[in-house]
């Protein structure tokens, strides 16, 4: 599998395009403001590192996928799930370039991703689904997110209950990091066109984490109903609302 992922980056290394090569406005301007923008955030960085990279407590789980019983430390979960500093500020720039002000997250987890992006500016609403119940009150228990953003953890099987939540949330952006399998990130993306007339973004986290993955990413790539997708290597990005031709981008990150 990191032979599979290697190689895919070559590839993509070879295809990706900077600012220089992008001929949509929209999509120069998104990989200047939001690739490119500059961001940083210290005292939400701290909390970060106390609260979870320098948390040593023990923690055991149940893998909802798996069933297997896991035991662990907050800590060592921490730096094994998260997708790291600069990929939560990516998606903080997305939300704040996109005026977001409703953003929907599968795979909690700890709720890092979670807790940062709840410091967008503007935005007023983030919620988070977690399959596990034991990951669930841990992250409601370490997340921490600003007073005036309405927020909740919503524990339950995802493909269960991610229609109803979608319904009752009605997000601007969705961030889909639960299950890496095609068959579920199609379940996903059939139950958003449904209510993407509310939806300015769709981002696929992990769209190289596997051939199957692979595969059901370039079906997106590929779905008319999708005009506008962009591979970022570490996720696709979809914009499902654009009025334009089909395009579809392979850009630096």
């Amino acid at each position: 599998m990191i032979f599979f992922r290697l190689l895919e980056y070559l590839r993509y290394r070879w295809q990706a395009k900077n600012a220089h090569g992008l001929h949509s406005p929209f999509v120069f301007t998104f990989y200047n403001k939001v690739l490119r923008g500059s961001k940083r955030l210290p005292e939400v960085e701290t909390e970060i590192n106390r609260r979870y990279l320098q948390n040593k407590s023990e923690l055991s789980f149940q893998d909802p996928k798996t069933g297997d019983h896991i035991k662990t430390t907050v800590s060592a979960l921490a730096k094994r799930t998260w997708s790291g500093r600069s990929f939560s500020y990516f998606l903080i720039k997305l939300c704040e370039w996109m005026e977001a002000k409703c953003f929907l997250e599968t795979g909690t987890a700890l709720g890092i991703a979670y807790s940062m992006v709840s410091h967008s500016s503007g935005l007023r609403k983030i919620h988070s689904i977690e399959g596990s119940s034991q990951l669930a009150e841990k992250a409601r228990e370490l997340s921490f997110v600003p007073e005036e953003v309405e927020s909740s953890i919503i524990q339950g099987e995802v493909k269960s209950i991610f229609s109803q939540v979608l319904m009752d949330v009605n997000p601007d952006i969705v961030f889909l990091d639960a299950d890496h399998r095609s068959e579920t990130i199609r379940f996903y993306l059939s139950e958003l066109k449904k209510s993407q007339g509310n939806i300015r973004a769709i981002i696929i986290h992990d769209i190289y984490w596997s051939p199957d993955m692979k595969s059901a990413w370039q079906e997106v790539v590929n779905d008319q109903d999708f005009p506008l997708t962009i591979d970022c290597f570490h996720a696709g990005i979809v914009f499902p609302n654009r009025e334009m031709e089909k395009q579809h981008f392979v850009v630096k990150y």
